[in-house]
């Protein structure tokens, strides 16, 4: 994870996938996608480590969502494994202030207890 000060995200560099094409299945499975969305949760599969709140969450996932002409907010959940979750966590109790923007390429689209997720892999 690197932090950057962009005024704006460079085009042509990420084909960014829409959380609505992932939820109604218009995303396929069979390749891999780049989202971006705002870090709202994070639980830890290990009880001993911190756990930041805002909404429900389930284990080991960061929840992300992205605003749809600031009415309707879409939440998808989001596993991420070893440096990537360390990297996160580390950032988030480092920076208390403002949103987290969080960009994930190549993630890998899967279906696990009912649920449409998506993760990080190393």
């Amino acid at each position: 994870m690197t932090n950057k000060q962009l005024s704006e995200i460079p085009p042509y560099i990420y084909q960014f996938t829409a959380f609505e094409d992932i939820l109604s299945g218009v995303a396929t499975t069979n390749v891999l996608i780049d989202v971006i969305g705002e870090f709202i949760d994070i639980e830890m599969s290990n009880l001993n480590q911190c756990r930041r709140r805002s909404s429900s969450a389930c284990e080991t996932k960061g929840h992300l969502y992205q605003p749809k002409l600031m009415v309707i907010r879409n939440n998808i959940s989001c596993t991420l494994w070893g440096q990537f979750a360390s990297q996160l966590l580390k950032y988030e109790r480092d920076h208390k202030f403002g949103p987290i923007v969080v960009i994930l390429t190549l993630a890998k689209i899967r279906e696990a207890k009912g649920n449409i997720i998506f993760s990080s892999w190393s």
